[in-house]
């Protein structure tokens, strides 16, 4: 079954790559057959299954007006080159203009009041003061390029002529004669009697015109003709002979009538046969088997009204380059431009025409998985914003209320400016009584919002007792003020839970430590018995130094983790007292000075001559001494430990900063939780709770205490209140 299945798969594609294969074939013919038509069309006007003959086209009228214009131009104007080349051929007033053209020289007082002779400027009128100027400038145009103008203006005529005379010539089915007024004949090809006996002929004669050629355009000839009392024939043969352009646009103009039948059948053929397969390929999108599941493209990711709107885009653009490449096609002389401009068109219609079938299909599968109104972005949208709405915490029927009112509001304010004295009465009492009643809602919603504001303030200050009236709460803010109430009571027990750990924490180390403080006492004692009795034994004493010495550590140890129990659980009792920092800090430090000049530690002592700080003098003394402590163990040997003390404008702020013997690899907050060290080795004889009591005492007594680490660098801050002489008065 699933070799059958493969099979049909496979067949299905070989079969819908062939439809598309001939749908790009059908486009790409539909696509030929109507350029042929449209060019034909812009080449003869109209289209030539409506023209009857050659000679009924507007290209045909086109050059036989100007056939006629060049044989009155070249043999009643010019004459010959001898003609030209004396200058007899000349009009000088139009030279005159041409030459007051070239110059941008305008009419006016100064040429209304001089004449040109011989190529001269003659003053016959008087030139005020102020265009005295102009007139100089005109003057010397004319006298110094009037004359070289002329020979331009000659050389110029001559090449008219020539080409006029050679354009003339290359014409052999165009025939003409004109004659004098006594009907002698002057110029010409032909004999007027010949010419008349032709089919298509034109007759010119003062102003009288006989056209069997269709409506000349241009009344050049006539002028010339009528003036001199001249008469004009001219024609063309019933049956063009090879040899000019009309020979070759009537053959054109033949095969593009014949041709229009079979195109114009092509096209519609085409079209016909590219909707069928565009509608088979759109039925089929998707779809590997009939009536089988619908399989959806990359494409069909894009929101559909996204989609919709780049395929408007990308057609729009499209269409405006394909419309851009139409001029070469209007062009008589086709060059190398006007095929690639082609070529561009063909590729341009043919992406239009993919990008449409495209987004079609795409809708077609969008269609079929049910799928098409729901994947846009609008509904999208709208149904974020609905879930959003229909959230507990929000109703969505608070968005529906305020369009309601704005509508209704809007409503009253146009039947007010509408309405009668009597109804506008009704109406304002209406939208007065309405606005009231929003404003009761609304002042009900405000206080609510305040209530549970002010909670949730209270809670984040960590007073978790006050309770919100859910009677006197909007039904709006129902649910959020239940869920400001949940996040309470959450808090509550859970800080209630905290405090009960602390304490019983604290409870526990208390009594843990009083339990092996009383054997140790113990212990110690009965050390200091046997350091008595002498014994006479190097090893012995040796051995009750070393009991001695881990029993003291160990009574160290314990009393300071009583301490730092009692510390963090703030049980342990504040006097605050009128302190100097500098001069507390320089007595500790003495008490280490034989440790220090032991292990080639000096401290550097930057004070303030006076900071006086409101704390209490043990528990300082007790930072300080952990902080002197902690450098002594961890600095490294032989080096300097810096401490600034100093105050800001509320506190008094002690630093000290030292460089560690071993590497810090853990992070500033990690230094001050207890039975943390610096040095994970544990070589040294910390108990890893100096800094936490240092930070819990400074705490307790309202101040601070930070530590920062910059590679070896330990930098340690405690911050207190300054005494302040009020304080000192209560």
């Amino acid at each position: 079954m699933d070799t059958k299945s493969k099979k049909s798969n496979t067949h299905s594609n070989i079969l819908k790559g062939f439809i598309v294969a001939l749908f790009i074939i059908g486009i790409s013919t539909f696509y030929v057959s109507g350029l042929w038509l449209t060019t034909n069309a812009i080449k003869w006007s109209v289209n030539p299954l409506f023209q009857d003959d050659y000679r009924d086209t507007y290209s045909f009228r086109e050059t036989f007006d100007r056939l006629l214009s060049y044989s009155v131009e070249t043999n009643m104007v010019y004459k010959s080159q001898g003609n030209i080349e004396d200058g007899k051929a000349i009009n000088e007033d139009d030279l005159i203009e041409s030459f007051k053209r070239y110059y941008n020289v305008a009419d006016g007082i100064i040429t209304s009041n001089t004449e040109i002779i011989n190529d001269k400027l003659v003053l016959t009128g008087q030139i005020p003061d102020y265009l005295e100027e102009n007139y100089l400038e005109y003057e010397y145009l004319v006298n110094n390029k009037l004359s070289t103008y002329r020979r331009i203006y000659i050389q110029n005529q001559l090449n008219t002529y020539s080409y006029e005379k050679n354009y003339l010539d290359s014409f052999k089915n165009f025939y003409y004669c004109i004659e004098d007024e006594k009907g002698n004949p002057i110029y010409g090809n032909a004999k007027s009697e010949d010419i008349l006996k032709l089919k298509n002929y034109f007759i010119q004669q003062d102003d009288l015109t006989t056209n069997k050629m269709g409506k000349s355009s241009s009344d050049f000839y006539s002028k010339n003709i009528a003036q001199k009392n001249y008469r004009l024939y001219a024609g063309v043969p019933d049956n063009f002979v090879d040899g000019d352009t009309f020979y070759t646009e009537n053959e054109a103009f033949n095969g593009a009538k014949n041709g229009t039948p079979y195109s114009l059948a092509i096209l519609f053929t085409s079209l016909i046969l590219c909707i069928l397969m565009a509608v088979y390929i759109i039925r089929m999108a998707g779809q590997t088997e009939r009536r089988g599941a619908v399989k959806l493209s990359g494409i069909d990711r894009i929101y559909n009204d996204i989609h919709l709107w780049l395929v408007v885009v990308s057609e729009v653009f499209l269409f405006v380059v394909f419309m851009n490449t139409l001029h070469p096609l209007y062009q008589q002389d086709k060059n190398i431009f006007t095929y690639i401009a082609i070529i561009i068109q063909y590729i341009v219609f043919l992406a239009m025409t993919l990008i449409g079938l495209s987004f079609l299909c795409s809708m077609s599968r969008q269609l079929k998985s049910k799928r098409l109104i729901n994947h846009t972005l609008i509904v999208t949208l709208i149904v974020k914003i609905g879930r959003f709405f229909s959230n507990k915490s929000f109703k969505g029927w608070i968005l529906f209320v305020i369009l309601m009112y704005t509508t209704i509001n809007s409503i009253l304010i146009v039947l007010l400016m509408k309405s009668t004295r009597l109804f506008t009465f009704i109406f304002a009492i209406t939208f007065v009584i309405f606005n009231l009643l929003f404003l009761i809602v609304l002042l009900k919603s405000l206080n609510s919002i305040a209530t549970i504001m002010n909670i949730a303030r209270q809670i984040s200050t960590g007073n978790f007792n006050d309770t919100i009236d859910m009677k006197k709460i909007s039904p709006s803010f129902t649910n959020l003020a239940k869920d400001i109430i949940n996040i309470q009571q959450g808090l509550k027990t859970s800080v209630e839970e905290a405090v009960k750990g602390e304490r019983m924490k604290a409870e526990l180390i208390t009594n843990v430590s009083h339990d092996l403080k009383t054997p140790l006492t113990s212990i110690i004692t009965y050390i200091d018995l046997l350091k008595n009795e002498h014994l006479n034994n190097e090893r012995a004493d040796g051995y009750v130094e070393i009991l001695n010495e881990k029993a003291l550590r160990l009574k160290r140890l314990i009393e300071d983790l009583i301490e730092a129990s009692k510390a963090s659980s703030g049980n342990l009792k504040v006097t605050k007292q009128r302190i100097d920092l500098r001069q507390l800090f320089m007595m500790a430090s003495g008490e280490f000075e034989d440790k220090l000049e032991e292990a080639g530690i000096s401290f550097r002592i930057n004070a303030d001559e006076e900071t006086i700080i409101y704390a209490d003098g043990n528990h300082m003394w007790r930072i300080i001494e952990n902080l002197i402590s902690n450098a002594l163990k961890y600095s490294m040997r032989n080096s300097r430990v810096y401490v600034n003390i100093f105050k800001t404008a509320t506190t008094g702020v002690l630093v000290m900063k030292n460089i560690s013997e071993i590497p810090l690899d853990v992070s500033p907050e990690m230094l001050t939780e207890r039975f943390v060290r610096g040095e994970e080795s544990r070589t040294t004889e910390g108990s890893g709770l100096g800094l936490s009591i240092a930070k819990s005492l400074s705490l307790l007594q309202g101040g601070d205490f930070s530590i920062s680490v910059d590679g070896d660098l330990f930098k340690a801050t405690v911050t207190m209140p300054l005494w302040e002489d009020e304080e000192s008065d209560n």
